[in-house]
């Protein structure tokens, strides 16, 4: 692969597939009693034909940080839908977005950066998730577990720690 091509679609013209299938999922979810994920999961499921739940385990990591070590941002990045890059040209991001904005190379890479020390950098670091706060918790287990069925209230709203 010499070449990369990143586009987004405009401002305003965003509406596709994927909105629709949130549209059906929201009707079905107000007709539906969805307490726990499991039934939430259902509801997904008997929203239309085209939606299907999938259970993913996601590891999030701390690409910001990782990413500011080598790459400076590109100044009104907003403002850009399509971005080219090219191996012949490391290091640099071709720009392009509506008839008003002119096209334009930015260099990415900080000054010091080498392919190599991109290669040699491996992976940003795991971000372990907080979790609920005490006072969220007790919030959800004082506030919330009386709406939810008895069967789920210890998975929804568990007493606080």
């Amino acid at each position: 692969n010499t070449e990369i091509n990143l586009s987004f679609m405009r401002v305003g013209h965003t509406r596709c597939f994927v909105d629709g299938g949130f549209g059906f999922l929201r009707q079905q979810y107000r007709k539906s009693d969805v307490d726990p994920v499991a039934q939430l999961a259902t509801a997904v499921n008997n929203s239309v034909g085209f939606n299907e739940t999938c259970k993913f385990c996601w590891e999030w990591r701390q690409w910001d940080v990782f990413m500011a070590q080598f790459f400076m941002p590109i100044r009104n990045v907003m403002k850009y839908q399509n971005f080219k890059f090219l191996s012949s040209s490391p290091g640099k991001v071709f720009l392009s977005g509506s008839s008003e904005l002119e096209d334009k190379v930015v260099t990415i890479t900080k000054p010091a950066v080498t392919s190599s020390s991109l290669t040699e950098a491996g992976l940003p670091s795991i971000l372990q998730p907080a979790g609920l706060s005490r006072d969220r918790a007790t919030y959800l287990f004082t506030k919330i577990r009386q709406h939810c069925h008895p069967e789920s209230q210890d998975i929804t709203c568990p007493a606080p720690e």
